[in-house]
């Protein structure tokens, strides 16, 4: 699997917690805990995600097509 895909689902994951009320510091210990991340990387992922920075919807068969 892609990095990009990787952290794609990291964001939806991140999204789906925080739409059941977890909070930022328990999102970034559960992505680290399911993704096998050191504590810091899921830090900057779901600090990244929690700001904005991170693309929130990515279509892979769109990209596929046209060949990015």
């Amino acid at each position: 699997m892609s990095g990009t895909k990787k952290l794609f689902q990291m964001t939806q994951q991140a999204s789906e917690l925080n739409a059941e009320g977890k909070v930022f510091d328990e999102i970034v210990e559960i992505i680290a805990d399911e993704w096998n991340l050191d504590i810091d990387v899921a830090y900057q992922v779901v600090n990244s995600w929690w700001e904005g920075k991170i693309m929130r919807s990515f279509n892979y068969e769109e990209a596929f097509h046209s060949g990015y």
